[in-house]
């Protein structure tokens, strides 16, 4: 999904527009955020998703699972730890992990927590 940001300003002026009582206005208005959507690559699905809430449970539990992970580097291949170390920078900066890093992620954690328990 794109970044609104840019079209945020241009949003925020056309979106109180839908709610006039003529019907041309609002399809006009409706035809303007698509454009405004489409020059930066987005689409009203963009526009919707944005508006939910970010799933913080799952991040929680996702950058918990990226920090133990990453206590455990010596567990991984470089190529894991370069994943491990661009998901929890995504994390940080407050971003979701896809539904495949979320899985990468999770296969990565069982391999820590079979170590652990070996160990103890």
């Amino acid at each position: 999904m794109p970044p609104l940001a840019p079209i945020a300003p241009r949003l925020a002026k056309l979106i109180p527009l839908l709610a006039s009582d003529s019907p041309g206005e609002v399809v006009a208005t409706a035809h303007a955020i698509g454009r405004t959507l489409d020059s930066i690559g987005a689409d009203f699905h963009d526009l919707a998703a944005a508006l939910l809430p970010a799933n913080d449970a799952a991040a929680e539990g996702d950058a918990a699972m990226a920090m133990s992970c990453l206590d455990a580097l010596h567990l991984f291949d470089p190529r894991e730890r370069m994943f491990l170390i661009s998901i929890a920078a995504q994390l940080r900066r407050g971003r979701q992990l896809s539904v495949k890093q979320a899985d990468w992620l999770q296969g990565l954690y069982g391999r820590v927590q079979v170590a652990a328990e070996t160990a103890a």
